[in-house]
């Protein structure tokens, strides 16, 4: 027969290990609190990087004149995939926006989440490959419409231009401007500087720092010439971005108000998103820690429970 003692004590030990199970349920949430700290930290870092002021043109400009008459070409290139082009562009679209980037993220972090509480590598797995299939499906989808060099089956001129546009190749933007109808050699040139804006984007530095002046001395008159002949004309207003990225691309720096405003601007912002992602980072660091040490005075409790279980079972 068991004493008043070892009875007490069974009973300590099980309400013990009943706020132990209590507090494994508290950390399963915990730690979903701080992986999504962690999400949003990373997010705004890049939101930063992106909030700064950008010397390679992300969303070019192109002249209305230039895209209505790329418009009005054929919509098709005469072969057996001219019906499809409308369905693939409709895909690519999806695939390569938003949405498609939201969903891969997503599906990355719920696997990655259900892999860490369920401590099983198969949530995580499954995660990582539906981030893998979304991150590809635009260049499956370009595969299946017979690749991006040229004119490439099943996509009207618009979308060839678009593509070349968004690749940057100057090649195929090159193929396009030629069958279209009209001189359009200015708003050509202006596309096709912002296009290699990024090539010379080191000219923000002195040649001899980055040892690359001579490669950049193409992209850099193109800029310079583009920007002379825009000074001449009231038909084409460069957006203060695009600007910025030709003047730092031309000269080193910014030398228009607009373009100086622009910089401005967006340096402020930049310094706000830094100091905001430094909040959050200091806070998911204190939670982290924080959650590291309930997690060690678990392991402690858990330690602790199985050893008076095994002191009461060998008395």
């Amino acid at each position: 027969m068991k004493s008043t003692a070892a009875i007490e004590a069974q009973a300590s030990v099980a309400a013990l290990a009943a706020r132990r199970d209590q507090w494994a349920k508290v950390q399963i949430r915990a730690t979903c609190a701080v992986l999504a700290m962690l999400a949003v930290t990373v997010c705004v870092v890049v939101l930063a990087g992106n909030l700064g002021p950008q010397h390679v043109i992300s969303d070019i400009q192109v002249p209305d004149a230039l895209a209505k008459a790329i418009a009005a070409l054929s919509s098709s290139h005469g072969n057996a995939y001219g019906r499809l082009a409308p369905a693939y562009e409709q895909l690519s679209s999806w695939a390569g926006g938003t949405l498609a980037k939201v969903v891969g993220f997503c599906g990355l972090f719920m696997g990655l989440a259900v892999g860490v509480i369920k401590q099983s590598i198969g949530a995580a797995v499954v995660g990582i490959t539906m981030a893998v299939a979304t991150m590809m499906m635009p260049a499956m989808l370009d595969d299946m419409a017979g690749g991006a060099t040229g004119v490439s089956r099943g996509r009207s001129e618009a979308s060839v231009a678009q593509i070349a546009i968004e690749r940057r190749d100057t090649e195929v933007f090159r193929e396009v401007l030629g069958r279209v109808e009209g001189s359009f050699a200015l708003e050509g040139d202006f596309v096709l500087a912002q296009m290699n804006a990024g090539n010379a984007s080191s000219a923000i530095a002195p040649d001899s720092e980055i040892g690359l002046g001579k490669e950049n001395q193409p992209a850099r008159s193109d800029a310079s010439n583009v920007l002379t002949k825009l000074a001449g004309q009231k038909e084409i207003l460069p957006r203060p971005d695009v600007l910025y990225a030709l003047e730092t691309s031309a000269f080193g720096a910014a030398r228009s108000d607009s373009a100086k405003a622009y910089l401005t601007e967006r340096e402020g912002r930049a310094q706000m998103a830094r100091t905001a992602a430094w909040l959050l980072g200091s806070l998911t660091g204190l939670a982290t820690t924080a959650l590291g040490a309930w997690f060690l005075v678990s392991v402690l409790i858990s330690r602790r429970i199985r050893r008076i279980n095994d002191l009461l079972a060998s008395t």
